[in-house]
């Protein structure tokens, strides 16, 4: 029986396979990965996983996943390689070659652009959030009458009749979830959204998570920790004054460069009892999550964070100052929820130091929750029926 074949384009996701690297990555490379190498697992699909060059080889395969990297979308980090600067060079040599030989009908930027969705020739393209990359795959399917599947990262995304934070025009968004095979939300809000606006049905397939098997056993040495981006979305500041207002807590921020203005301005602005760190691969930061007691969420908007689901599988609580996602914090008992109060975020964080018997019932059932809910086991199995319905109905 011939196999099913995926194709996932998500850039920024090297090093979440290749961990002998450490570059950049946000919760849906992290997501993507997780979906890819479960689904890798079954011998009934093919899966290739398309992310930037940031020099690696042009194809390599790492947990039954065929890496490919793009022939277009150049990273700005790179592998220092002499091999693999030689391997790319010859490749995007012949690749001209091929293109001129062909005789092509499209320039070369748009043959480039389509290389790795051409010679895949995938069933399904899976695509996370609206992106440059991601509306060039849309037009790829669009153009060739192939299928993918629109996973929504944020809630942002589905804004169409305000200022779009994000930068999304209305056309876009309305193009990209009326074109979609298939359609994955995170949150239920996001799926009312799509309902009510696009007047299209979607699919709330959780967030997955590798569910830990042993208990950690590090000792708790971070009162407080933020996970994220420094850019207006995330807010890193407010996760500054906090540390601020609680001179005798200790605090650690790993915070990704995304916006240099926001990030020199809160790297000039740091208080003695926070440790900033720039950047860490996923088991570092995990590590860290692990030796924390809470973790902080400042964002202005999510869909629903991985670093909450990460938090959970250590039994970690979470204190939001404003994202509760489907209300599952609250509803739950899993943290605090600050209604964007910096002060109340403060009051809560003290509780959680002072109230142990709290704060263990929130460990507790913050755990379970993960347990429950986001497995990655039964996840992918949840997507996996979604595409054999579609293949079957073919």
């Amino acid at each position: 029986m011939e196999k099913i074949k995926i194709c996932f384009v998500v850039t920024n996701a090297y090093s979440l396979f290749d961990t002998s690297t450490n570059f950049e990555f946000g919760g849906a490379e992290l997501r993507a990965s997780i979906f890819a190498k479960e689904i890798a697992k079954n011998n009934k699909y093919k899966v290739y996983f398309v992310t930037n060059n940031c020099n690696q080889l042009p194809s390599q395969t790492i947990d039954n996943v065929v890496l490919l990297a793009d022939r277009f979308n150049n990273a700005s980090y790179k592998i220092n390689s002499f091999v693999n600067s030689l391997v790319n060079n010859v490749y995007n040599y012949w690749s001209k070659l091929a293109f001129n030989f062909k005789k092509v009908n499209s320039d070369f930027n748009r043959y480039v652009k389509d290389h790795w969705l051409i010679k895949t020739n995938a069933d399904y393209y899976f695509i996370f959030s609206m992106t440059s990359e991601s509306r060039n795959v849309i037009d790829f399917c669009v153009k060739n009458n192939k299928k993918y599947f629109q996973y929504i990262a944020s809630n942002e995304e589905l804004n169409i009749y305000n200022q779009n934070k994000l930068g999304l025009e209305k056309e876009v968004i309305s193009n990209t979830i009326q074109n979609a095979e298939k359609i994955i939300v995170q949150n239920n809000y996001q799926k009312n959204l799509i309902k009510q606006v696009f007047l299209r049905d979607s699919s709330l397939i959780r967030n997955p998570v590798v569910l830990r098997k042993e208990k950690s056993q590090l000792s708790k040495t971070i009162d407080a920790i933020w996970v994220g981006k420094s850019n207006d979305i995330k807010r890193p500041e407010f996760f500054i004054q906090l540390a601020k207002l609680n001179p005798d807590l200790s605090f650690t921020m790993i915070c990704a460069i995304n916006n240099s203005e926001i990030h020199n301005r809160i790297k000039n602005s740091l208080p003695a009892n926070l440790k900033f760190i720039e950047g860490l691969s996923l088991s570092e930061t995990e590590t860290l999550i692990q030796r924390s007691r809470i973790l902080v969420s400042t964002s202005l908007f999510e869909g629903f964070p991985n670093t909450f689901l990460q938090a959970a599988n250590y039994s970690i609580p979470v204190l939001s100052l404003l994202v509760d996602p489907d209300n599952y914090i609250s509803k739950n008992n899993c943290g605090f929820v600050c209604s964007d109060d910096i002060d109340q975020l403060s009051d809560k964080l003290n509780i959680l130091m002072r109230d142990e018997k709290l704060y263990k019932e929130f460990c507790k059932n913050h755990n379970e929750y993960v347990q429950s809910n986001h497995n990655s086991v039964k996840i992918v199995q949840q997507l996996l029926s979604l595409v054999e319905n579609k293949a079957n109905a073919i």
